[in-house]
Parts: structure tokens; sequence; C-alpha cells
């Protein structure tokens, strides 16, 4: 879920992680790590790279930080989610289930957990205990994606199957787990949901090779097109003004959430980008990273008009990383994907602020 920043505070924050993490990608890079680029002499800094954890047996589709940044959620094909302290990245509690486990959420308060299945299944789970809430036969076919709306009254869930199957994204009271909406429309497996910062929208990525932006409160959308294959994951950024999606084409690519105008693409290779994230920055500016079926990790400076200066190529792993996310402080990235690890990008701290 996109995170909105707002007073002087948060803007120092951003910008310190701007040029910070600049700093450790560089660093690392320059130590060995396979990237496009690399500054001849780094800014002074103590930068630490991203480190590889002990994680699931199987893929990990999704990992997220929670609220307070505490602990992180991670969804799994080893049929469980795993709620972890932040920190250590040690497990608290093991959530199990019957099915591979493609999507996780905390709610905006980080009282509950939202899972779901390969089966259809959705749970909420209570953060604290490890314990099931309350749980609903959701979807007919795989629920690939769940989001909180920002007031934590609501929970979106979309999935399908490779024929299409149920291609619904169904909206929730997270209270009764009643379906209160409907959006009807993609024609293949929905791969993505998720909410605007100000809650009034909601963006579904999906097989069909379009994306649409939802209004929560009636059936108006509006269809994004230009993806060539299946487009996986969107997010927000922080303002809401843009939308980033990730498609098996090998793109990232940044829209008008308003218009639906393409702004900007970014190629990233043959192999499709799965998930993508904003990070605020100063003036206008914002950072964008990614992931995708390659093993990178990649950066990229976006001005105000959306045109992309690229930070940084990580290559991590040699297997797909299929998720990416940032704490609420903005100074740690979470990366995880096929062969099971996590990978953190530690705290940096520059030498003078």
């Amino acid at each position: 879920m996109a995170r909105q920043l707002c007073g002087r505070g948060a803007d120092h924050a951003a910008t310190r992680l701007a040029r910070l993490l600049l700093v450790a990608l560089l660093s690392f890079v320059c130590a060995g790590a396979t990237t496009a680029v690399c500054g001849d002499e780094p800014p002074p800094a103590k930068p630490s790279a991203f480190e590889p954890f002990p994680g699931h047996a199987e893929y990990v589709y999704e990992a997220r930080f929670s609220p307070d940044n505490r602990f992180v959620v991670t969804a799994s094909g080893d049929n469980t989610a795993q709620l972890r302290a932040a920190r250590t990245l040690k497990t608290v509690h093991e959530l199990s289930h019957e099915a591979a486990v493609y999507a996780a959420a905390f709610s905006p308060d980080g009282s509950l957990i939202a899972t779901g299945t390969g089966v259809g299944m959705v749970t909420l789970w209570n953060a604290k205990t490890g314990q099931v809430v309350i749980q609903k036969q959701a979807h007919r076919d795989a629920v690939y994606s769940v989001d909180f709306s920002p007031d934590g009254q609501h929970l979106a869930t979309a999935g399908g199957s490779t024929d299409g199957g149920d291609t619904t994204v169904q909206i929730r009271d997270v209270a009764t787990m009643q379906i209160v909406r409907r959006l009807s429309g993609h024609s293949r497996q929905v791969y993505g949901v998720t909410y605007s910062p100000d809650g009034t929208r909601v963006a579904t990525s999906s097989s069909d090779r379009t994306v649409r932006i939802w209004n929560t409160t009636n059936d108006e959308y509006v269809e994004l097109k230009g993806h060539t294959s299946d487009v996986y994951r969107c997010r927000f950024s922080a303002s809401g003004q843009q939308l980033a999606s990730t498609s098996q084409d090998g793109t990232v690519r940044i829209w008008n959430s308003n218009s639906g105008k393409l702004l900007t693409t970014l190629t990233t290779g043959k192999d499709p980008t799965y998930s993508v994230i904003f990070l605020p920055n100063k003036d206008g500016e914002q950072l964008l990273v990614a992931v995708g079926g390659d093993g990178h990790f990649r950066a990229w400076a976006l001005n105000p008009s959306m045109q992309a200066t690229p930070m940084a190529d990580l290559n991590l792993v040699r297997s797909a990383l299929y998720t990416v996310d940032v704490d609420s402080k903005q100074t740690t990235i979470l990366v995880a994907g096929e062969n099971g690890q996590l990978f953190r990008s530690s705290q940096v701290h520059a030498t003078s602020e």
C-alpha cells in the first residue's frame, strides 16, 4: 500500500533515503555486484548492502512491513504466511494454510493480517496472537492479491485462474467479511489490487493486459492500455496522482491515475517485472524501485515530469524476485522471491545530515 508522507520531518526522511539508498547501492555495486553504473567515489557514508536472511522453503510471493515497522509478513508457496520481527526477520507466528499463500497485507492499524490462497480462501488473522479471526471462501479460484482500505474498514481481494475463472474484484466489510461491492470487467485473472492513498479508488492489474482504476463508490473506471502481456502488480504514488504497473512484457509503465495517460515506459529487459513501489523524494521528485524475473533490483529517480534517471541495477540472485516493500520511515527495503530467501537493505547512516 502506498503510504503518504506529510510534514517537514517526512520530507527530510524521504530526501535522506534518496541520497543514502544511492550511496548504499553504489557502494555494494563497487564491492562486486553486477550493475549498469558505478560511481567513482561515493559520498561519505557507512552503507550496508542487501543482506540475505532465511525465509521459506518455497517461493515468497509477498512481503510487507507492518505500519509501525515492528513486523513483516511473508506469503509463500509452502502453504504458510509468517509474521516476523522486522529487526531480526525471525518468525514470531506461523500462519498455516491448506494451499499456497499468494497474498498478505496488514490492516492500517497493524492489528490484522489478511491472507489469500491458491484455493480462493481469504483469512483475517490477529497479528498479536497469530489466531484466525474470520475465514471466507472468497473466490472460486486463486486469490493473488489483497489490500486494506486506508481507513481499515474494507478489504479488496482479486484473483482468477489460467482460463479466466473468477476474475471479479471483491470489496468486503472487514468486520463481517461480507461483500459490499463487486467490480467486474477483467477477462482474465487479476494479479494485483491496491487502494489509492485517499481510499477513493482501487487499481487492478490483470492477465488481460490492462490496468483499471475503479471508483470505490460506483462501477466507473479508467482503463489503462499499453502493456503487451500479463500485468502483474500496480502501485499508486504517495500523492495518488501516478500509478506504476509491472508486466510480463519486461516493462514498468507509469500512468496519470486520473486521465489514464501513459507518462513513462521503463524497459527492464526480456524477463518479467513483478513488483514496484514509489518512494517520495523532495521538490516533487520521486524514486521508483522494481524487481523482476531476472533477479535484479532496479531503482530510478523520477522528476516531476516523470522523466526517469537510472540509479541502480543490482543482480541480487539468480532467480526471480516477486515482491518489494519499504517501511513507513522510508529507510529499509525488503525484497523476496523464488528461492525463498529474504533480502533486506540495512539502515544506512550518513556521516552528516
